[in-house]
């Protein structure tokens, strides 16, 4: 965790923007192991891999959220902030696969990088 949270600042909000771009390109590219890891229902011991890889990818968004926060901010506290960056871009990543928004002006819809960048800028103000 150690290597996550010495990331403060501009970089803290650069590796959230790839984790964001990193999480919708998986999506889109894997849209079958992307349901399994995020979109659980009450038996995914089956695909016990993609679960543990679920698993470290909300860490790895935890520890980015972390280090946006106030120096001292502890994991407990950035919990709330992980879990409304997580849905925000579970939630674009299904939007997409579903085509919810061919009806809407390309130049408009954000990028994941985009939202991620809003997001970290809300995190750390």
């Amino acid at each position: 965790m150690s290597r996550f949270r010495a990331v403060q600042g501009d970089q803290a909000a650069v590796g959230l923007e790839e984790l964001g771009r990193a999480y919708f390109e998986f999506s889109q590219e894997f849209p079958a192991e992307y349901r399994v890891m995020f979109g659980r229902k009450k038996d995914f011991g089956e695909y016990p891999h993609l679960v543990e890889a679920s698993g470290e990818a909300f860490f790895m968004l935890l520890c980015s959220v972390q280090a946006l926060m106030p120096v001292g901010a502890t994991q407990t506290q950035a919990v709330p902030n992980a879990l409304l960056t997580w849905s925000m871009i579970h939630g674009y990543a299904n939007l997409m696969q579903l085509g919810a928004f061919q009806f809407i002006d390309a130049s408009v819809v954000p990028t994941p990088e985009g939202m991620a960048k809003s997001l970290a800028a809300a995190i750390g103000s």
